[in-house]
């Protein structure tokens, strides 16, 4: 498997993480090798323990920048770039994706067959 960080930025204004959210990271995590969690609202003790599974690199800040800025300082403030440089690819994603309908390792293994970025 190509060594895949994940970067996912979450929000909900209750700070509550539903099972949505729980499906698209059960999925997801068959595909990545570490991922980081940025939350842009406070977690209350039930939302950081559901994602607690995923990721000891759960990152709570003010919403401020919306998504990019959680991106932003997931690549530059929450890993440093030699860490970034031992990664092939990154795949950033919110909480806003709803599914996966079909497995996700689809995707990726059709896409690491092909000679382009996706």
């Amino acid at each position: 498997m190509i060594k895949r960080l994940g970067i996912f930025v979450f929000y909900d204004k209750d700070g509550v993480v539903d099972d949505y959210v729980i499906y698209l990271l059960n999925d997801i995590m068959n595909n990545l090798s570490e991922l980081i969690i940025v939350s842009n609202v406070p977690l209350g003790t039930e939302g950081r323990k559901r994602l607690e599974p995923y990721t000891r690199r759960i990152h709570v800040r003010e919403n401020r920048g919306f998504d990019a800025m959680g991106y932003k300082l997931a690549l530059g403030t929450y890993c440093t770039w030699e860490e970034i440089e031992t990664y092939e690819e990154i795949v950033l994603f919110n909480d806003t994706f709803y599914g996966p309908f079909y497995p996700l390792h689809q995707v990726f293994d059709e896409m690491e067959s092909r000679d382009l970025d996706f």
